[in-house]
C-alpha cells in the first residue's frame, strides 16, 4: 500500500503544474473603437497684435511649427474679450502674417486669455492599437499567433493608417473658393473636350436598394440609352453618307469626311 502511495502521489504533484501548461484565453484585450488613441500636443505663443506681430513672436510661432512638423498641424488663435470677431479676409491675412499655412486657422472670439491674444499650435498624431500585445505567449502554436483573434485589431490598426490628415480630428480644414488657376484649367478641360455630361437615361429617379425592383429599372434605362445613342449614329450616317446603303438591324453605321464614308463603332 506505501508503495502504491509513493508511485501516486508524485503524480498528483505534478498536475496542478501540468495545468498551467495548457492555453487559458484571456479575451478582456480585444479591441474596440476605442484602441484608437487621438494624442494631441500644443505650444502656446502669446501676440499683442496678431495684424502686427513682433519679430520674437513670429520667432516663437516658426519654432512651434517646425516643432509640430509640416502635417497634423491646427492653429487657433484666441483673441481678448472686446475684441470685434474678425472676418474670414482678415483671419487669412492674419494667417499669412504669423507665417501659418491658409486652412489651419480658426479664431476663437471673446476668450477669457487676458489681455493679449494667444496663438495655439496643436499638433495631433493618430495611432492604431499594437496588436503583439494581444495574443498572450500561451496562444503562440508554432511560433505564429491565431489570426482569429488578431482580425479585429487588423481592421482597427488600419482605420488608424487611413486618416490623411490626422489634424481633422481635431479641427477641419477650411476649404476656400476656386483660384484664378483651377478655374482656367477646368474650362480648357471642357474646351478641349475632356470633359463630357454622362448620357441621360430618361429615369428620373433609379431605386438602389438590395430589390430586384431597382436593378430592372436600372438594366432598361441603360439598355434605352445605348438605343437612343445607336438611333442618333444611324441618323448621322444618313446626313452625312445618303448615298450608302447599311442594314440598321445589323448596327453598322459611318461616318463622312467629305470624300468617303467611314465605319463608325457604336
Amino acid at each position: 500500500m506505501t508503495r502504491r502511495l509513493s508511485r501516486v502521489l508524485p503524480t498528483v504533484l505534478v498536475l496542478p503544474l501540468l495545468a498551467g501548461c495548457f492555453p487559458r484565453p484571456n479575451y478582456t484585450s480585444l479591441p474596440d473603437p476605442s484602441s484608437i488613441r487621438v494624442e494631441t500636443r500644443s505650444e502656446v505663443v502669446s501676440v499683442v497684435d496678431p495684424a502686427h506681430p513682433r519679430r520674437d513672436e513670429l520667432a516663437a510661432i516658426t519654432m512651434a511649427l517646425e516643432a509640430s512638423g509640416a502635417t497634423k498641424t491646427r492653429v487657433r488663435i484666441f483673441l481678448p474679450a472686446g475684441w470685434n470677431p474678425p472676418s474670414e479676409g482678415i483671419v487669412q491675412s492674419w494667417a499669412a502674417g504669423l507665417g501659418i499655412p491658409p486652412g489651419w486657422t480658426i479664431v476663437i472670439p471673446n476668450a477669457d486669455v487676458g489681455t493679449l491674444a494667444r496663438v495655439e499650435i496643436v499638433h495631433v498624431e493618430v495611432q492604431g492599437p499594437d496588436c503583439s500585445t494581444i495574443i498572450t505567449p500561451n496562444e503562440v502554436i508554432g511560433a505564429s499567433k491565431r489570426p482569429q483573434l488578431s482580425l479585429g485589431c487588423a481592421t482597427y490598426g488600419n482605420l488608424a493608417a487611413q486618416v490623411v490628415d490626422p489634424a481633422d480630428l481635431f479641427q477641419p480644414t477650411t476649404f476656400g473658393g476656386p483660384t484664378a488657376t483651377t478655374t482656367s484649367a477646368a474650362v480648357e478641360r471642357y474646351l478641349t473636350d475632356k470633359i463630357k455630361p454622362p448620357p441621360a437615361l430618361g429615369v428620373s429617379r433609379v431605386g438602389t436598394g438590395g430589390g430586384s425592383g431597382g436593378r430592372a429599372r436600372l438594366v432598361g434605362a441603360l439598355s434605352r440609352s445605348v438605343k437612343q445613342r445607336k438611333r442618333q449614329a444611324y441618323g448621322r450616317y444618313q446626313q452625312i453618307c445618303p448615298r450608302h446603303s447599311v442594314d440598321p438591324q445589323e448596327r453598322r453605321f459611318y461616318r463622312g469626311d467629305g470624300r468617303r464614308c467611314q465605319r463608325l463603332d457604336p
